[in-house]
């Protein structure tokens, strides 16, 4: 209560009400709103990938391309709007509008190995970071991995086998089998589609060069020859078994072995082994597909002479034997093998 007021007059009261305490923004976190959906290109071409952003002002952002075989790593590229690569074909660009950001990563001159993924990053934290991946498809001719398709096979007869190829390229190849001289393939027909070639029991017919082509679509398709070699025992054919000739005169007797690998051939006659020398001259010729000429020259023939001489063939997988019979001829058989003394 107010006592002995002596001052008179008007009065105006203000009345107070303490400020009350300054509360921080906190800031937003930044989120990706949008990235480029996967892009096809062609070797040489350029591609821009593009990444949107909200509230990444205050935030590192940067472009990485992830490892293709540990897709958990990956590989920095740019950090804000600088290359963290020595790349000239590589760009980075960064526009502002308000709070959006749209993080850009630009490749000039495309190559193969730029095809992967790319991962758009906004770090938040040591530990924690947004993040949101763009493929890149590069069309690129296919190439046959050496390391993953088959040069040679050996198989002996009758056992399972199989011819492998494989090829990187985008799109996908396709793998087909041919075989030299358009030969007919083991399951039939000229050609055979597919990475893998299987053959449930190889013949010796099956045994040459075939070829894995690759193919698709772009450029020219690859294409690697690979050798299947099929082991076999000796197959003994003698195109004269009964051959003539007269005294005096010289004459070749001839075998011809099928067989791999190469056989040892030897000629007997009355159960002894011939070697080349005064009566005998022995010649052996291998030519293609495993065919082996074998030929023996009975020089001046005399009574003694006539008679059976064979053929001996072996390997490791068997042995054949021909016989030929050498008899007398009143008249010489004149030939261009055939000579007189």
């Amino acid at each position: 209560m107010l006592k002995n007021l002596s001052v008179s007059g008007d009065y105006t009261f203000h009345l107070f009400r303490p400020s009350l305490p300054f509360r921080k923004l906190s800031h937003q976190t930044p989120a990706i709103t949008a990235i480029s959906p996967e892009q096809i290109r062609d070797i040489g071409s350029s591609v821009t990938l593009n990444c949107t952003i909200e509230n990444a002002s205050r935030y590192a952002v940067s472009w990485a391309k992830r490892h293709r075989d540990q897709p958990s790593d990956s590989v920095a590229l740019t950090f804000r709007t600088q290359l963290t690569i020595n790349d000239p074909r590589f760009e980075v660009n960064e526009t502002m509008n308000g709070t959006t950001m749209i993080y850009s990563l630009t490749i000039n001159k495309i190559e193969a190995t730029d095809m992967g993924t790319y991962e758009c990053q906004v770090i938040i934290s040591f530990q924690q970071k947004n993040t949101s991946t763009v493929n890149l498809l590069v069309k690129h001719p296919p190439v046959i991995s050496l390391s993953e398709t088959t040069t040679s096979v050996n198989v002996a007869e009758g056992l399972p086998t199989q011819l492998s190829c494989a090829a990187s390229g985008y799109p996908l190849p396709t793998i087909s089998w041919t075989r030299e001289y358009n030969a007919i393939m083991p399951h039939g027909g000229h050609s055979y589609r597919g990475k893998v070639l299987k053959l449930d029991k190889a013949h010796r017919e099956d045994r040459g060069t075939y070829y894995c082509i690759a193919d698709n679509g772009v450029g020219k398709p690859d294409k690697k020859m690979v050798s299947l070699e099929v082991e076999f025992p000796p197959r003994i054919t003698a195109p004269r078994p009964k051959v003539a000739q007269a005294i005096d005169y010289d004459v070749e007797l001839e075998c011809k072995v099928e067989a791999y690998p190469a056989p040892a051939i030897v000629w007997y006659r009355n159960g002894a082994t011939l070697t080349s020398n005064s009566h005998y001259r022995i010649t052996n010729i291998a030519t293609a597909f495993e065919i082996t000429n074998s030929v023996v020259r009975v020089i001046t023939i005399d009574k003694d002479s006539y008679g059976d001489y064979y053929c001996n063939a072996t390997n490791k997988m068997g042995h054949d034997v021909a016989r030929i019979n050498l008899f007398e001829s009143v008249l010489p058989i004149l030939s261009p093998n055939a000579s007189s003394k």
